[in-house]
């Protein structure tokens, strides 16, 4: 019996001790990983095998709200309350022989052979109990030996995860189409006041430009500078009033004149083949990732300074009007005194995808000296038709 019961006493001890141990280099481990980010351990489920993950899961099903000290702390709870339950049943009923020792009902030799058994019957009742947990104390052990086996398996350096962040928060050249609509004008140098004596209808000169961009930050992580260049199509739609038309004079000058005729609509679209060239200044925050990585958000607000140069590939003038009840429309593709190349700059405010912009000649729109002859428009970007890139982080 006696052997028995220090069998017994030894599992218990050897589980509590365990668990103490435990316990105590679990502590450790959370104090030395503290500084281990969540990504990390992304990753590291990441290359779990299927029978980890299933482990895992099966051990999230148990008992998802508890940690594994939680869990060590309720298999030693468990212990002690198991064996001081059987040890008050036991001495409840030795309390009982006594008793009937005491009134003679029992003899001493038939007290030692009861408190025999009953020592038997609780020792075996213990050591029954204590085997199941000790059964289910090996497996929690060898689920938390296999995590922390598999966890400083996947820890990375720290090159390899400044190399996870570069990744991540890298600024990702990309391509997109953009589309701009404008109000333009002739404009004398930087006379804004020249505007006046155009003789365009401002309100119907529209510029339409559609640009392929690609754009990329000057060092893909902190710098404030975004820059970008491309190739685009520009649409200049003069519009006259006032029933002039385009044409030109005795020393083939650009020049308008009244027409003959009771005109409807009076333009000349002038179709550019054009390089934008546009440097921004991002206005985001910087922050810094982990100690190790400092990187720009793209910011919501930028402003921009640009280039642009243009090649004319197309020049036509259109009048519509009325000649004797027929409606007639006028199309002449002939020169009319417009240069074949210019040269201008841009201004730009930014938020988010959304920009206004202005945009000047440096160089004659025109060779007539009757008005303002180089280009101005004031107007603003409506959308991205496409946009690709491989984006980590922050985009607009």
């Amino acid at each position: 019996m006696n052997n028995l019961k220090v069998k017994t006493m030894k599992k218990v001890i050897l589980i509590l001790v365990t668990c103490a141990f435990v316990m105590n280099i679990n502590a450790q481990e959370k104090q030395e990983n503290d500084s281990v980010s969540i990504v990390e351990v992304k990753a590291s489920k990441r290359k779990m095998t299927k029978q980890e993950r299933r482990d895992e899961w099966y051990e999230n099903m148990r008992g998802k709200s508890d940690s594994f000290d939680q869990k060590v702390k309720k298999f030693v709870d468990k212990s002690e309350t198991l064996i001081n339950s059987y040890k008050d049943s036991m001495k409840m009923e030795i309390g009982i022989a006594e008793e009937k020792l005491k009134k003679q009902e029992l003899s001493d030799a038939e007290f030692d052979s009861i408190k025999m058994k009953l020592s038997e019957k609780y020792a075996t009742k213990i050591n029954e109990n204590v085997a199941q947990i000790e059964g289910d104390f090996s497996e929690l052990l060898q689920q938390k030996i296999n995590k922390t086996v598999r966890k400083s398996f996947y820890e990375k350096t720290e090159e390899e995860r400044l190399r996870e962040l570069k990744n991540q928060y890298r600024y990702v050249p990309w391509w997109n189409l953009n589309y701009y609509v404008g109000f333009s004008n002739f404009v004398d140098e930087f006379n804004l006041g020249s505007i006046s004596d155009s003789p365009l209808r401002f309100s119907s000169s529209l510029e339409h430009t559609f640009e392929f961009k690609h754009t990329r930050r000057m060092n893909d992580f902190t710098s404030p500078f975004i820059y970008s260049f491309g190739l685009g199509v520009m649409f200049r739609d003069l519009h006259l009033g006032d029933n002039l038309e385009f044409t030109k004079n005795a020393n083939n000058e650009l020049s308008v004149a009244t027409s003959p005729f009771n005109l409807d609509k009076s333009k000349m679209r002038l179709t550019y083949l054009t390089i934008p060239l546009e440097l921004e200044y991002d206005f985001g925050k910087k922050n810094t990732k982990e100690n190790l990585l400092d990187y720009k958000e793209v910011g919501k607000l930028r402003l921009a300074f640009g280039l642009y140069g243009g090649l004319k590939i197309g020049e036509m003038r259109k009048l519509k009007y009325d000649d004797s009840g027929n409606s007639i429309t006028s199309k002449n593709r002939g020169d009319y005194g417009f240069n074949d190349f210019i040269f201008g700059g841009k201004l730009a405010l930014k938020y988010n995808n959304w920009e206004v912009f202005v945009k000047k000649d440096f160089t004659d729109f025109h060779n007539s000296e009757n008005f303002g002859n180089q280009g101005i428009t004031f107007g603003i970007k409506l959308t991205n038709f496409i946009s690709g890139g491989n984006w980590k982080k922050d985009k607009y």
